[in-house]
C-alpha cells in the first residue's frame, strides 16, 4: 500500500532517528524508527 504525503512527511524524523540508532546504537538504541525504516522501505518510499 503506498503510503500518503503526510505519512512520508511523518517518517522524516523517524528515518533521522533510525540513521542515529545504526551509526550510534548505543546511546540511540530506537526500535520504533528502526520498524518505520523497515516499513518505508517495503511501501517504496523517498522519504529519507
Amino acid at each position: 500500500m503506498p503510503l500518503t504525503p503526510v505519512q512520508e512527511t511523518l517518517f522524516f524524523p523517524l528515518m533521522g532517528r533510525a540513521d542515529s540508532a545504526r551509526r550510534w546504537p548505543e546511546p540511540f538504541a530506537d526500535p520504533w524508527a528502526e520498524q518505520a525504516a523497515r516499513i518505508r522501505s517495503a511501501a517504496g518510499s523517498s522519504a529519507e
